[in-house]
């Protein structure tokens, strides 16, 4: 895991074994803010992102906010991106 901070947030980022950030996370209660922000990233074999889901976490208590899947074509370019509501 890596870790970052400024004076907004403390950041984290979870890494898989080709270097891809598979997991970020903003925690911003040190400064009063809330909620604290996950974001989780999927991959194909050819590293293009295919997942990137949103959760958001105030105290104890997690809210699903989206999930956006992508789709590519033969030349590795955006085909399609679909948003849902987890």
């Amino acid at each position: 895991m890596i870790e970052a901070s400024d004076l907004a947030a403390i950041y984290q980022y979870t890494l898989d074994n080709l270097d891809r950030v598979t997991v970020e996370t903003q925690d911003s209660s040190g400064i009063g803010l809330v909620p604290t922000v996950r974001m989780t990233r999927g991959y194909d074999l050819v590293s293009n992102r295919t997942s990137l889901a949103a959760e958001f976490f105030v105290g104890a208590a997690v809210t699903k906010d989206f999930s956006n899947s992508y789709l590519f074509d033969g030349l590795n370019r955006v085909g399609r991106i679909t948003q849902t509501a987890q």
